[in-house]
């Protein structure tokens, strides 16, 4: 690959990075310097004496070396000048075995606690990634998070107008000049055109905005001449832009396209949302003891104490989650979401790390350095702040957390390894959730930041359908092959044979992009019943919040019941989910059980609503 073929893009997306760094960014007096370069020089020398690092020359060895650099990096939190080291030399190597994901945590860790401006520093360290990067599978998504940088052409006018590549300078100084007069915006449109006329992956982003210029143009412009040369342009950008075929001629219009609309409930990406805020109580807490307290959330000494946030997520962000504990903390988490799935960080009186990953709880994973450790109980009276940071490429994920600038996880794998533990699920896997069992705690602040330009979250209303949500009409041709399925009233039906936590039910079913059974009338009971495998607890989608009252997947009230003698009896005051028992009655039960089989439905409930 050659170099210099991402030389333009540098430019224009280092200029946009700088303008969102100059609106997020603050000058802090608490970030710690960097070492001298003496001081370097020194820990160098005692890294590469303790890992050999001058005489690594196969992947494995590299791959080994990484492994025990980051273990450093968790465990030189207190010391800067060792943690500045650590990182700037486990960066370079990650960058030659071209691992993506591992590379943007390092980077993230390194320029959030020593850098001024991070987004600027983080897009010159995923540059020097795409240039050293020889995995096609790792380049792609490296070169789209840069370019997905490059749509914000209005702050990016200043800082390109004063760069050095004299084509950008010229095209912004122009258009900075112009003014609404067609000779002045054909001088901006021309100006792209010298531009658009070179290569390299930054080319598909200008002739986009130059034909977005033309077009706009173009009917106010009169003389001949140049009416005739701005069609042709036109052409030509259209050609460059629409893929077409021998036989299928190239629609072209002279008016600018109509942009797609955006969802007005989609969040932004690279700002702080207020994720407080947006909880309701009682509806959104699963169970416990919540109260809004002034601008705070106050969690009572309960038992499996479970609010969620009315967001779904996807992709890479953070979530910053500060709060005090007024007791005795027994255990607190943040769930959040990982592909299909959904896990937690916690924190307890002994230790802090991933709650489980490969089935395992964190007690028995303590030995595992990058996913769990034992902590101090947190002190009383004092406020706290846990910091999470997801980067998510296709199924692999990465995990970095931090408690008061500790650093205690740096995890990486696959999304399907990592699961939350059966008592701390909330009502949809999409959501971020905050768990407290036996700790009086209050929430000042929960914030989420997306991190990454292919990331989506969106805000949820009363019904909580959305892109991120998926359910099809009818299960794919993969899955009528893979699975036996039922009919019944021209809908699909999947029962399957095992029994299965709620976390897993869910988690099928968002596979196979359908949802758990909601039952809507007694004729669809009937045919559950008869067709279900004797002897089997079903779980369903039905679930309630503090207030007791029962929605299904979407949030919208359940319209059937068909409850068991005196339930829902909600006992112990952990029955917050709906089971069916296997003559077709149903119960209210914990999220523990793990004794449900999952019956999965495709399309919609209720089509003329609920």
């Amino acid at each position: 690959m050659a170099r210099p073929m991402f030389s333009r893009l540098v430019l224009l997306v280092t200029a946009v990075v700088v303008s969102q760094a100059l609106a997020f960014a603050q000058v802090s007096e608490s970030r710690p310097a960097i070492p001298t370069p003496e001081m370097q020089k020194e820990k160098l020398a005692q890294l590469d004496e303790s890992l050999g690092l001058s005489k690594l020359k196969t992947t494995a060895d590299k791959q080994q070396a990484i492994t025990q650099l980051m273990e450093l990096v968790d465990q030189s939190s207190e010391s800067p000048d060792d943690l500045y080291v650590s990182l700037t030399t486990v960066i370079p190597l990650i960058r030659e075995t071209s691992d993506f994901a591992a590379h943007q945590i390092a980077v993230q860790k390194l320029t959030e606690t020593f850098s001024i401006e991070p987004l600027q520093d983080q897009t010159q360290q995923l540059l020097l990634f795409i240039n050293a990067c020889k995995s096609k599978e790792s380049l792609t998504p490296a070169v789209e998070e840069l370019a997905g940088l490059a749509h914000d052409w209005t702050n990016a006018m200043p800082l390109l107008a004063q760069g050095s590549d004299p084509l950008w300078q010229a095209a912004a100084t122009a258009e900075r000049a112009a003014d609404e007069a067609v000779e002045s915006q054909l001088k901006v449109a021309d100006a792209w055109w010298e531009i658009a006329k070179a290569t390299g992956p930054a080319q598909p982003i200008v002739r986009q905005r130059l034909l977005d210029l033309y077009t706009k143009i173009a009917p106010a412009v009169t003389k001949p001449i140049t009416k005739t040369q701005v069609k042709k342009r036109i052409d030509e950008l259209t050609a460059h832009l629409t893929p077409t075929t021998p036989a299928a001629p190239v629609t072209r219009k002279l008016v600018p396209k109509p942009k797609a609309k955006k969802d007005e409930n989609e969040l932004p990406v690279g700002e702080p949302i207020d994720l407080l805020a947006m909880v309701k109580l009682p509806e959104h807490a699963v169970m416990g003891d919540w109260k809004r307290v002034d601008d705070d959330i106050v969690c009572g000494q309960g038992r499996a104490s479970r609010l969620f946030v009315p967001v779904a997520v996807t992709g890479s962000f953070r979530v910053e989650w500060t709060f005090t504990v007024r007791s005795a903390v027994s255990h607190i988490a943040v769930l959040f979401p990982v592909g299909d799935s959904m896990c937690e960080v916690c924190v307890s009186d002994q230790y802090a790390g991933m709650q489980c990953i490969d089935e395992k709880l964190v007690t028995d994973i303590l030995g595992s350095q990058a996913a769990i450790r034992r902590m101090e109980p947190l002190a009383n009276g004092i406020e706290h702040r846990l910091l999470i940071m997801v980067t998510q490429l296709k199924d692999t994920v990465g995990i970095a957390a931090e408690i008061d600038g500790e650093r205690f996880v740096s995890w990486e794998g696959l999304s399907s390894q990592l699961t939350t533990w059966h008592n701390h699920t909330i009502p949809n896997q999409r959501l971020i959730g905050v768990f407290s069992d036996v700790s009086l705690v209050e929430v000042h602040k929960l914030e989420l930041q997306l991190t990454s330009k292919r990331s989506l979250a969106y805000r949820l209303g009363d019904d909580w359908k959305n892109p991120l949500m998926v359910v099809t009409d009818m299960p794919s041709k993969e899955v009528a092959k893979e699975f036996p399925l039922r009919d019944w009233n021209g809908n699909k039906y999947l029962i399957n044979n095992e029994p299965m936590s709620l976390h897993d039910a869910r988690l099928l079913a968002s596979q196979v992009k359908g949802r758990l059974l909601t039952i809507s009338s007694k004729e669809e009971q009937d045919f559950i019943v008869t067709t279900a495998t004797t002897g089997s607890n079903y779980w369903l989608s039905g679930w309630c919040a503090i207030d007791r009252k029962w929605r299904d997947d979407r949030n919208r009230p359940l319209k059937y019941f068909k409850w068991r003698g005196a339930e829902p009896n909600n006992h112990f005051g952990q029955e917050v989910q709906i089971m069916m028992e296997p003559h077709g009655e149903w119960i209210d039960c914990p999220t523990s059980y793990s004794l449900g089989h999952a019956c999965i439905e495709w399309g919609e409930e209720y089509p003329d609503g609920p």
